[in-house]
């Protein structure tokens, strides 16, 4: 049996909310608001409590039905808070964790869910559908897939839900969509690249965007501004050298970097795509760039220190940024191809983007005969098959030098017999 009633608040003065009193199947006295303030509606409560307890009783209902039914109330963002924390105690990414909370709330706000209830098999299909309808690309749409396919198989693993209503749904074959196509850089490319990047910071502020002298700058002025420019030609640089990705790159400390022979940058775990860290060797060019770059910049820093009546540094701080002015977003990049003539999407609709200095690093690994295991090792890939399938650029010229090498096919024999019968 059970029964309902108002505990009394300082003294004979009782609260608005009715508190339900049953017995458990397992004998325990249960007492729990209805957050009710209407008597028929508690009472209804307390008798759903009650027939639950009866079918747990019954053997109808498991452990795991209970433990779910106790959440199916509970606002699902509370849920996605609790989800989203849990990918940070795996040390997941914030761009990583950023994106699944994007992708989950989109859905959620589009299908009106508030509670697990709520959810529904169906009702995201139709969404994801509609949205591919509406131009969505099958890349974000299968993004949207794995966020709430994990979200799901991590609410089941927590007792929140029984079963993933979500797995099983197909992703679709993003080959048959994709938008965003990259290209390699030429070699005449590179060079125009890294020559218009390191020039354009001293050039802008001279000459504005028309192309007219517009200021007469200090010395000092002029030696920060070619400086800067040099950091960003070695930056690209580095990246066209070593494969580093972007942010890899902008992670960078002044300390990562050892440019004694053997010469190499270190990438923290924390600051890796697979959070395993890695040693990327350097040729002696591009090691001895970084640091005429780095010994350049630390004369800047200590005249600016100087003129500001500072301590005078004595060397850079290992742990200061190797790139302090790398590019905040891709519209920097963009400026320096337009400066050194380099259209970011050619006539084929290929783009060319900071990620394109990766897959270049990986295409001339390839024309320059590297194996497939060092390619994959230096690329840092799971499998060789994105190495060289997804990376990895040929074109009709390199598959014709490829045949070059082959040797001549054999001459004819018998026309060879002939010859020598007739002298």
């Amino acid at each position: 049996m059970g029964r309902i009633f108002k505990k009394a608040r300082n003294g004979n003065n009782p609260s608005g909310v009715f508190v339900m009193r049953y017995t458990a199947a397992d004998g325990r006295t249960v007492e729990k608001s209805t957050r009710c303030r209407h008597k028929d509606s508690a009472a209804k409560v307390l008798a759903a409590a009650m027939e639950r307890e009866e079918r747990i009783k019954a053997g109808l209902i498991s452990t795991a039905d209970v433990s779910a039914l106790d959440w199916q109330g509970v606002p699902i963002g509370t849920h996605l808070d609790d989800f989203l924390a849990h990918l940070e105690g795996l040390e997941r990414s914030d761009v990583h964790i950023g994106h699944c909370r994007c992708y989950i709330e989109r859905v959620i706000h589009a299908c009106g869910w508030k509670n697990l209830r709520d959810m529904n098999r169906q009702r995201l299909e139709t969404f994801l559908a509609d949205t591919v309808k509406g131009g969505l690309s099958l890349r974000t749409r299968n993004a949207i897939l794995t966020a709430w396919v994990s979200f799901g198989y991590w609410l089941q693993r927590g007792g929140r839900i029984t079963e993933n209503l979500f797995s099983g749904i197909t992703k679709l074959n993003i080959r048959t969509d994709r938008r965003h196509v990259r290209r390699v850089l030429s070699d005449d490319e590179i060079v125009r690249l890294l020559d218009a990047t390191e020039r354009r910071p001293l050039h802008d502020r001279q000459y504005g965007n028309r192309g007219n002298k517009i200021a007469n700058l200090s010395k000092g002025t002029v030696e920060a501004l070619n400086t800067l420019g040099q950091e960003r030609r070695v930056a690209y640089a580095l990246m066209l050298e070593t494969g580093l990705r972007a942010d890899e790159c902008r992670t960078l400390s002044v300390g990562n970097a050892h440019l004694s022979t053997p010469a190499y940058v270190k990438i923290r775990p924390e600051n890796e795509k697979s959070k395993r860290g890695a040693k990327l060797p350097l040729r002696e060019a591009i090691a001895k760039d970084v640091g005429e770059y780095l010994a350049r910049r630390h004369i800047v820093e200590q005249r600016a220190a100087q003129e500001a009546k500072c301590p005078i540094p004595a060397r850079i701080d290992s742990e200061s940024a190797l790139f302090p002015h790398f590019p905040s977003n891709v519209r920097i990049f963009y400026r320096d191809l337009k400066a050194a003539g380099i259209p970011k999407k050619d006539a084929a609709g290929r783009v060319v983007d900071l990620h394109a200095l990766r897959h270049t690093f990986c295409t001339r690994l390839a024309r320059a005969g590297v194996s497939v295991a060092v390619a994959q090792r230096l690329m840092r890939h799971s499998t060789p098959t994105l190495t060289m399938g997804h990376y990895t650029h040929l074109d009709l010229g390199d598959m014709a030098d490829a045949l070059g090498m082959l040797p001549a096919l054999p001459s004819n024999s018998m026309q060879e017999t002939a010859q020598i019968v007739a002298q």
